[in-house]
């Protein structure tokens, strides 16, 4: 089970609307709530989908912006207080430093070099067809990959 670190959300006076998007930080995952008067949508995001975390810092208030590589559209979190949106991203960048510092994270011992081909070419692959990747920056990625053999 996982442990809760941190929850922030934006204040909803200046978001316009009484329900302010909200980011649950956990030691192994984030979860982005979002919900007007008829949906509501919550996304779980490994640290290992988060490409990075971007803070715009205001007077009182912050803009969290979660980069997200997993598919979903990135989290972001408008209007938060400076001093918990500081807290957030320091947590969060923490958290992907450790997952993306264990080396060969999504590998085992027993992989080979084609393994790890395969495995970064249906990457590659899969972020093109989600539309992350142009047709050019999918061509140029595969061949560096490729030239990389």
């Amino acid at each position: 089970m996982s442990n809760f670190l941190l929850e922030v959300q934006g204040n909803k006076l200046l978001n316009q609307s009484i329900f302010a998007h909200r980011l649950q930080i956990y030691d192994d995952r984030i979860v982005f709530k979002k919900r007007g008067f008829i949906k509501k949508e919550e996304v779980t995001i490994a640290y290992t989908q988060i490409a990075q975390a971007n803070l715009r810092s205001g007077l009182m208030f912050a803009t969290i912006e979660v980069i997200n590589s997993g598919g979903f559209e990135n989290a972001i979190i408008k209007h938060v207080p400076n001093k918990d949106a500081k807290r957030a991203k320091n947590i969060i960048d923490r958290k992907i430093r450790e997952v993306h510092s264990k080396p060969e994270h999504n590998l085992n011992k027993n992989s080979t070099i084609s393994d790890i081909l395969e495995k970064s070419l249906s990457r590659v692959d899969e972020l093109y067809k989600k539309g992350r990747l142009t047709k050019k920056e999918h061509i140029k990625k595969r061949n560096e990959i490729l030239s990389h053999n």
